[in-house]
């Protein structure tokens, strides 16, 4: 498969460095069950007071040794923080993707904003869930906004743009 997989652009030029970008669809919390397509949206919106989900896939460059930092990319109309994490799944070469299931945590944030500012803000890893990663392994991400917990308090709209993989090479 060639990187980076699915024809997507090669948005961030910097060697150790994987930004994938949120637009394409995203889940519909309200029904639990479809996603919703909208290609002309550059971002993901999730909503406050209910679990709200943006996902990614990305294939681990051949230069992959360890991943390094997370980031997220985002912003809001209001002022207050955010309760998130990532989930996530791993398939090697060869492997069947359709079994793929995000649910081991990989990474989590909480964070404050001010309004309409674009924020950049690192999530902690839990490095033991990215040990097992090789070149070649196709990832799948879940970002999830906890938007129904009482410690995130933006009670607004969060704006995805997408995650920033920091790794370090060979």
């Amino acid at each position: 498969m060639p990187y980076p997989p699915q024809g997507l652009p090669s948005v961030c030029p910097h060697k150790g460095r994987i930004f994938l970008p949120a637009y394409g669809y995203v889940w519909d919390s309200t029904t639990a069950s479809k996603l919703t397509y909208k290609f002309n949206y550059s971002c993901h919106e999730l909503t406050d007071g209910q679990y709200g989900y943006s996902h990614y896939t990305f294939e681990i460059p051949q230069d992959w040794s360890s991943v390094s930092k997370l980031y997220f990319m985002w912003s809001s109309p209001s002022a207050g923080s955010i309760v998130a994490d990532v989930g996530g799944d791993a398939a090697g070469d060869g492997e069947d993707l359709n079994g793929m299931e995000p649910g081991t945590t990989l990474a989590q944030v909480f964070v404050s904003a001010g309004t309409d500012k674009m924020n950049i803000d690192e999530l902690t890893l839990v490095a033991a869930s990215w040990s097992s990663l090789a070149p070649g392994d196709i990832i799948g991400l879940r970002f999830r906004r906890t938007g129904g917990s009482g410690t995130d308090t933006l009670n607004d709209v969060a704006h995805i743009y997408g995650l920033l993989v920091v790794y370090n090479y060979v």
